[in-house]
């Protein structure tokens, strides 16, 4: 009976470390992802500023205050009634 009690220890021990390894990969893979996630949204949140920046200083001041005005009521152009 020990030998066999041995076996199945060792059997057991094998069993733990195929666990643990695949319970560190599968750590890895999601810490991967997340760090790909954190970085595809870094970058489009660089994008953007980067594209606002872009708009806002290619475009004159004048145009600028006549897209703010424009939505309000009381600046519309005259519309025909």
């Amino acid at each position: 009976m020990d030998g066999r009690q041995e076996d199945w220890t060792r059997e057991d021990a094998s069993r733990m470390e195929v666990k643990d390894e695949v319970r560190e990969s599968t750590k890895t893979q999601h810490l991967r992802k997340q760090k790909t996630t954190l970085i595809h949204a870094t970058q489009i949140r660089l994008s953007f500023k980067s594209t606002k920046r872009g708009i806002t200083e290619q475009t004159p001041p004048y145009l600028q205050n006549m897209t703010r005005t424009f939505h309000s009521p009381s600046a519309a152009p005259d519309s025909p009634e």
